[in-house]
């Protein structure tokens, strides 16, 4: 669910995970979960997160006396020991293992966290080279190239710290700084950054969806900026991971008027024993994905939707011996029901535009459970 987090009294809660929790604080301003990962997206200065691992946005040579922004950040960070000039491990795409200094573009490698950072329960720098816009000229064709590549840098800085075996990880705005191109007639810089941030939350929330970050332990991702007043961009951080949480529509559906389409990415009853114990656990994340998805339907302006039997699929149980499919698919239906009556009458419901929604399904004989949904 897109939210922020507060505290009593409405000021912002600090979220810590390491030895220093005042030097770890961080402002959440929104959240999503992706199965078991949560992403946050926190207004911060990332050499200040106590995360497992903090990513660096680096350049191919990090670190380097020179560097400047996120690297000359985390590099002083370590202080008071020399970081500079250390080995990464980073690994190619035939999957060989190497130990350089030198890390090639959209390709991460870790070192170990030192000094000061380290002292803060820091372990792991991962070193993300994304690509500089201003190695290509201004044009639209250039975002068709960069972009892509700050996904891929993106995910395999993430694969970089699930591998070091890290539980959370601290990720900035990749690409998204001094090296964007700068026009004082047009607002091209503001562009590349924005598309920048966009290109990272969408990056983090399919990496989280994947079968390699359900097999890590990697549950907690900050996505960190600092305030425009301390020359940051966490608005367009902001206004890029709303739009992540939902893609747009297009072809036939997006003929039919359809606007955003919202991924809800529910439990799998298959992934837990079959068991009463099981409902106490799948029921409470199919409410907590539906809700999400009708903030995030809302966050991007919708005035209606559609929601399906989340989690009541095809990935139910099967026994040819018991009810077991049957009573968890009527469960996830009770659950949608549930989630979305609750959401409505929740001040976030109030506070939007998202005025009508459909729970859906298909009769028996086209393989539906319509007889199954009931509002509850």
């Amino acid at each position: 669910m897109l939210r922020r987090a507060t505290k009593k009294g409405g000021d912002p809660a600090p979220v810590a995970g390491g030895a220093d929790a005042a030097a770890a604080a961080v402002t959440v301003l929104l959240e999503e979960a992706v199965g078991d990962v949560r992403v946050l997206l926190a207004e911060a200065d990332i050499a200040r997160v106590a995360a497992d691992a903090v990513v660096n946005a680096a350049n191919e040579q990090s670190f380097t006396p020179m560097d400047c922004g996120v690297s000359g950040a985390l590099r002083n960070a370590c202080l008071p020991a020399n970081v500079c000039g250390a080995p990464k491990l980073w690994v190619d795409d035939r999957g060989e293992q190497h130990a350089t200094v030198r890390i090639p573009t959209t390709f991460a490698g870790t070192q170990p966290a030192a000094g000061g950072l380290a002292a803060r329960g820091v372990q792991h720098i991962v070193h993300a080279v994304g690509p500089i816009w201003s190695d290509y000229p201004v044009s639209d064709k250039t975002f068709s190239i960069v972009v892509p590549k700050i996904r891929r840098t993106v995910k395999r800085a993430l694969s970089a710290a699930a591998a070091a075996g890290a539980r959370s990880c601290a990720v900035p705005a990749v690409s998204g700084g001094i090296f964007t191109h700068y026009s004082p007639t047009t607002d091209i810089k503001r562009r590349e950054q924005l598309a920048a941030r966009r290109a990272v939350s969408a990056a983090v929330l399919q990496w989280a969806a994947t079968d390699e970050a359900k097999a890590s332990e990697l549950r907690l991702i900050y996505l960190v900026d600092l305030s425009p007043r301390k020359r940051g961009y966490i608005d367009l951080f902001c206004s890029a991971f709303k739009e992540a949480c939902t893609q747009p529509a297009a072809g036939g559906l997006a003929a039919w008027g359809v606007q955003h389409i919202v991924h809800a990415v529910g439990p799998i009853w298959s992934d837990y024993p079959v068991s009463d114990k099981t409902f106490g656990v799948v029921v409470p994340k199919i409410r907590r994905t539906v809700k999400r998805a009708l903030s995030a339907a809302a966050a991007a302006g919708a005035r209606s939707c559609a929601v399906p039997a989340v989690s009541g699929g095809i990935f139910t149980h099967y026994s040819p011996t018991t009810d077991i499919k049957r009573r968890e698919q009527l469960a996830a239906r009770r659950a949608v029901s549930a989630a979305v009556l609750q959401w409505a009458a929740a001040d976030e419901a109030k506070a939007s535009e998202l005025r009508l929604i459909y729970l859906v399904d298909l009769s028996p004989r086209k393989r539906g459970y319509i007889d199954l949904f009931r509002l509850q």
